[in-house]
């Protein structure tokens, strides 16, 4: 399956800004600029978007809890990162609001299935309630109640409000919607090749064709590295697996849940599906690292989902598999997303690097990129996300 795409306006030779990406983080960009400047919108037509394959989950933070982020960053970088994806989550729900998106603002369970991963949500929640004092009302742990209703087998959960869940494919649709008549638009790819006399950049479309442009911004998510090869060392694919039940009883799965910081999560669409995403340990020791076809699916993956479901989601035990699939998500080295200009070179920036968690961080990577370009004021991404890090 392809990324449909705003239908074409006549491709011009220059532009203010080439965004390359048919996915969420492009179209976000695409949109934002499109009354900016002249923006060329630049897709692949034989690639699908990791957008196209996600589960809608929106849940503040990345993979690591509030705990494990105080370890890695220390506690004022952990805390912008928390808050700053707090705030793009909440902006992504809005947006998805304010185009007559499908979306919920539940909140969501963080689950643990061991009593070292409960202990760090435990201090976790004493990080939440220290880092944002005055924020959503209702992070707390769960009351036995409240573990039974979620399942069997975990040993206890926190529930963060203001995650949410929203229908991708109709946010994306919509944008490609207002799109329309705004932008230009290619569906041939491109790589970076150089710049002209005057400091453009030109890029090589696969039509064969070249495109000078003043600025360009790469938000083609694994396929990145194929635009501009400098990002090789900075971004590589991870597989990323989920199956699609048939109907559970409705209401069984209220709020989206996350379990093993995220290496499994799933929620319950509208239509009553279970969607479950994870178990990619099942494949030691790639656990799909390194796997860019997004048509290559595991049959572990697949069997280890099934169990995780029979053994903690009585509820679903019994609903047949409708559908499974793979998508192909970027990582970056360190786990955390690049966001901002390549080192040396301030006409090419670029945002990507979600380690699957994009929902909860494109939104906030998406304005923090064009209001630098637009020299609008903003509180931006934490500085510790540029890509210069990986120098």
């Amino acid at each position: 399956m392809t990324d449909p795409t705003p239908p074409p306006v006549d491709l011009p030779e220059r532009c203010d800004i080439a965004v390359i990406g048919g996915g969420l983080a492009g179209l976000l960009v695409a949109d934002r600029l499109a009354d900016s400047g002249s923006v060329t919108l630049i897709t692949r037509g034989d690639v699908t978007s990791a957008t196209s394959r996600t589960s809608g989950i929106v849940a503040c933070g990345a993979q690591d809890s509030p705990a494990r982020l105080l370890l890695g960053l220390g506690e004022e970088r952990a805390c912008r990162y928390w808050q700053w994806s707090a705030a793009s989550g909440a902006s992504l729900l809005d947006l998805a609001a304010e185009l007559g998106v499908a979306h919920t603002r539940t909140g969501s369970w963080r689950v643990a299935l061991e009593e070292r991963e409960l202990s760090e949500w435990s201090t976790s929640l004493g990080l939440l309630n220290r880092w944002d004092p005055e924020g959503p009302a209702g992070w707390r742990a769960a009351s036995p109640q409240d573990l039974e209703n979620i399942g069997t087998g975990f040993v206890g959960a926190v529930f963060v409000p203001g995650d949410g869940w929203l229908d991708v494919a109709a946010l994306c649709a919509a944008l490609r919607g207002r799109l329309e008549g705004r932008v230009a638009h290619s569906s041939a790819g491109a790589r970076l090749v150089g710049a002209d006399d005057s400091g453009a950049k030109v890029l090589e479309l696969g039509s064969g064709s070249r495109l000078h442009a003043e600025v360009v911004v790469i938000g083609a998510g694994w396929n990145s590295p194929a635009v501009e090869a400098r990002l090789e060392t900075m971004l590589y694919p991870v597989r990323l697996q989920a199956l699609r039940t048939e109907p559970v009883a409705a209401g069984a799965v209220p709020v989206p849940v996350l379990a093993r910081h995220r290496f499994e999560t799933w929620c319950q669409e509208p239509g009553g599906e279970l969607v479950f995403s994870g178990c990619r340990w099942a494949e030691q020791p790639e656990m799909g690292a390194g796997i860019s076809d997004c048509e290559d699916r595991s049959a572990a993956v697949l069997e280890r989902q099934q169990e995780f479901i029979a053994a903690h989601l009585p509820f679903a035990g019994g609903a047949a598999v409708r559908s499974h699939w793979s998508g192909i998500a970027a990582w970056s080295c360190d786990g955390l997303p690049l966001v901002g200009t390549l080192p040396g070179d301030p006409r090419v920036t670029v945002l990507g690097g979600w380690g699957g968690a994009g929902l909860s961080l494109v939104a906030g990577a998406a304005t923090a990129i064009c209001d630098g370009l637009t020299g609008r004021q903003g509180e931006g991404a934490p500085a510790f996300l540029h890509p210069r890090r990986m120098l």
